[in-house]
């Protein structure tokens, strides 16, 4: 359990980094995410692209 909990900490620590890596990911390839309605469609349409 102690475990868990440690990469959970872990997880949360760096939750800001991951995200900026995935939006600058994504812009490379020219999709657009800023936190807006239309950037969760943009998000769905990179992550398939991805697959």
């Amino acid at each position: 359990m102690k475990e868990l909990e440690e990469k959970f900490e872990n997880f949360l620590f760096h939750i800001d980094d991951y995200v900026e890596t995935l939006i600058e990911n994504a812009q490379r390839i020219g999709f657009e995410l800023n936190f807006s309605l239309q950037s969760l469609i943009n998000l769905e349409k990179y992550l398939i692209q991805k697959k």
